[in-house]
């Protein structure tokens, strides 16, 4: 019993960094979901100054799901994080300079007349889905120590 706790308190030791970015995220959208809830109430411009610093402390969530994934990456044995970052910007490009305009443009050319602040109701529910999802992601378990290739050059 005694070895299973000592097993059990290196895993948490060693799933500390990777737990800290996972639950630093899921604050990071929670903070972003709350700053644009804020904006929507918002009426007054020291309200609105209080929100956009409020905003700020939720833009630590890029880089640190790109830590959680370079580590989940390793321990599910990956090896080329040049391929990992690759795909990850392709994705952020996507979402931050095509997709995310495109629509965010056309919900607010379509809603400003009769529904003004619904470009930010639209952006609190997608960051509480966000959010949501967060929180079904696990620590993958680490397998890359069975995975290491053996070293020739000895």
């Amino acid at each position: 019993l005694p070895l299973l706790r000592s097993l059990s308190y290196f895993r948490q030791a060693k799933d500390r960094g990777i737990r800290w970015d996972l639950n630093l995220a899921r604050l990071s959208l929670l903070l972003a979901a709350v700053s644009v809830f804020g904006l929507a109430l918002t009426r007054h411009s020291t309200s609105f100054a209080v929100v956009i610093g409020l905003s700020s402390l939720g833009s630590g969530f890029t880089p640190t799901v790109q830590s959680f994934a370079l580590e989940a990456y390793r321990r599910r044995g990956g090896t080329e994080s040049g391929r990992l970052f690759g795909a990850l910007a392709v994705v952020q490009v996507l979402g931050a300079q095509v997709l995310g305009p495109l629509i965010f443009g056309f919900i607010f050319a379509e809603s400003i007349e009769e529904l003004p602040k619904l470009i930010f109701w639209v952006a609190v529910f997608l960051f509480a889905f966000a959010f949501i999802v967060m929180l079904f992601v696990r620590v993958p378990h680490d397998h890359s120590s069975h995975l290491e290739v053996p070293n020739d050059h000895e």
